[in-house]
């Protein structure tokens, strides 16, 4: 049984208090927030996994054959990659939709938990929250990542700066109902005079989410690399090492079904975060808090 208290999230927390916070929600509310983002994206994940994976296996395939044909003095030619122009038209459609659907699922969830009606909600509540307003999300992230593509060409410094500027426009989104361009307006004017804390919250969680990543995956990776040096020395005219690929090939789609279920992670924090900085830029949480003894 969980003893600890709920999370209040309108406060004023400093780096280790959102950190902290962070991971005592993800504890307390996991189950909700992981059903929901298991039940309505598992199935469109597996199918671009699959077709990943279906196009990765015909990559090594072509290469061994150009391996082959090289070995015996012959020239190749490749046959038109018709499975990556299926992997265009169907699997990046399906990632797209499972990213902004985990985004929204997690912000719906925040947004829930606000109001206090997060208690007994269901896949299918938040499945209506969170398509609903799908196309807002999606809005959100695709100009911060065109505002991020555009700063990383201009000098990636730039790049970093937009990123980390715009990244509570999703909570904002979720707890204000702000538009599109209102919501990265919003994480802007919270952000900017707490630019350094914000970047370290979030550098700190991508680490830890990498760290988790590099649990899952690391083992995989070695065990490819012990396989291509145990290996050196063959005859490889019959193709590359089946053992090596196939364990990375796991390891690959391993890493990214894990960067799917730590993404929740990340933008509990940003959440939390975004709150700490609307309480000390407005006291709303106070004021709140100070307008219910009022009434008593």
């Amino acid at each position: 049984m969980n003893t600890r208290p709920p999370i209040i999230l309108r406060q004023r927390r400093d780096f280790g208090q959102t950190i902290g916070d962070t991971f005592t929600f993800m504890r307390q509310n996991w189950k909700p927030i992981l059903k929901a983002i298991f039940t309505i994206c598992v199935l469109p994940l597996v199918i671009a996994l699959g077709l990943i994976g279906a196009s990765l296996y015909t990559t090594f395939s072509t290469m061994n054959d150009q391996i082959q044909a090289l070995a015996q003095g012959g020239t190749y030619e490749p046959a038109t990659p018709l499975i990556s122009m299926a992997i265009m038209v169907v699997a990046y459609p399906l990632f797209i939709f499972v990213g902004v659907m985990m985004e929204a699922i997690t912000h719906e969830y925040i947004g829930a938990y606000e109001k206090g009606e997060h208690v007994g909600i269901t896949t299918g509540q938040l499945w209506r929250r969170s398509i609903s307003q799908f196309w807002h999300y999606f809005g959100i992230l695709l100009l911060n990542g065109l505002a991020i593509l555009v700063g990383l060409v201009l000098c990636i410094l730039p790049g970093i700066w937009i990123a980390t500027s715009f990244v509570i426009a999703p909570m904002a989104r979720a707890a204000e109902r702000a538009s599109v361009t209102d919501a990265l307006g919003r994480s802007f004017n919270l952000v900017h005079k707490n630019w350094w804390w914000t970047l370290l919250v979030v550098i700190v969680l991508y680490f830890i989410i990498g760290a988790i990543q590099g649990i899952v995956f690391l083992p995989f990776y070695l065990a490819a690399i012990v396989s291509m040096v145990s290996s050196v020395g063959d005859d490889f005219s019959n193709g590359l090492p089946t053992t090596a690929l196939v364990i990375g090939g796991i390891g690959y789609l391993l890493l990214i079904i894990v960067s799917f279920l730590t993404m929740p992670l990340f933008r509990v924090g940003t959440g939390l975060w975004y709150y700490s900085l609307v309480e000390q830029t407005e006291s709303k949480g106070l004021q709140e808090r100070v307008a219910g003894l009022d009434t008593l």
